[in-house]
């Protein structure tokens, strides 16, 4: 990983949050009353979000580079690992995600390795439980183990899921992905059932675009590479399921290292 100073996102985890998903002592209905409350807020990121996927170029600029001076500059978010604070201000999206109230789980299954995609962090965690098939519509995506792990310090479940979409808020930015080469994880060897597969295949390129979500603009573009190192070392999982994450980490840290380079990172 860079050793550059900044904050890492947290992967959320919060239980026990949906209607009728509770014990006898949760509040049943405080759930729908938050999700009711931040609702409007992130509508207006929804239309942010679809206003520009229309807008986004459809082949690749000349060269990596913003068109403005960015302000602030982004800190985005590494949801492969954990952070107990929020400072990063932007969030990798894939772009076919811009349109899209459902944000898709993340795909960590060797059956589903065959199409590439970020984690969702916060915003688009946010913007799946307010969405239309969220607690408040279909109810598909509720708000259940993958939310609050981060806020465990804050007692009351109302306000903890408050922090969390308060969180999904502060991004500023979004840098949507487009893939265009994906080669999904393989391993040529496998000396043990678990250790170290050699020969890891595995890699993606990527245009990226910085959408400023409140300017409502896209200032920046760039194309970033993830690729996986000729051996992979797990200890759970498997070992394509290690590659995948290795591509995504590699391509995060890719996109972070060229926006500074290009004057709109954070130091």
């Amino acid at each position: 990983m860079r050793k550059e100073a900044r904050a890492l996102g947290a992967v959320l985890a919060l239980v026990l949050l949906v209607p009728g998903c509770g014990n006898d002592d949760d509040d049943e209905e405080y759930p729908v009353t938050v999700l009711s409350e931040y609702r409007p807020r992130y509508d207006k990121i929804r239309t942010v979000l679809a206003e520009s996927a229309s807008h986004l170029p459809q082949e690749r600029p000349a060269r990596n580079a913003c068109s403005r001076a960015m302000t602030p500059k982004l800190s985005v978010a590494d949801y492969e690992h954990e952070h107990e604070e929020v400072t990063d201000n932007a969030e990798l999206f894939m772009q076919d995600d811009l349109t899209s109230a459902d944000v898709p789980e993340n795909r960590d299954t060797p059956a589903s390795l065959d199409r590439f995609t970020v984690l969702p962090g916060y915003l688009a965690r946010g913007l799946r439980i307010t969405g239309p098939k969220g607690p408040l519509g279909s109810n598909d995506f509720k708000v259940g183990p993958d939310y609050g792990e981060t806020y465990d310090v804050e007692k009351d479940p109302g306000r903890r899921l408050a922090k969390i979409l308060d969180a999904g808020l502060g991004m500023r930015y979004v840098v949507a992905l487009r893939v265009l080469k994906y080669t999904p994880p393989d391993v040529k060897s496998v000396p043990e059932e678990v250790g170290w597969g050699q020969y890891a295949v595995g890699e993606v390129t990527v245009d990226a675009f910085v959408i400023d979500l409140k300017q409502g603009d896209i200032p920046c573009h760039l194309r970033a590479r993830g690729q996986s190192g000729h051996s992979v070392w797990w200890t759970e999982g498997t070992a394509e399921q290690a590659i995948y994450k290795d591509i995504r980490e590699s391509l995060s840290i890719e996109v972070y290292d060229t926006l500074r380079k290009i004057g709109a990172g954070s130091a």
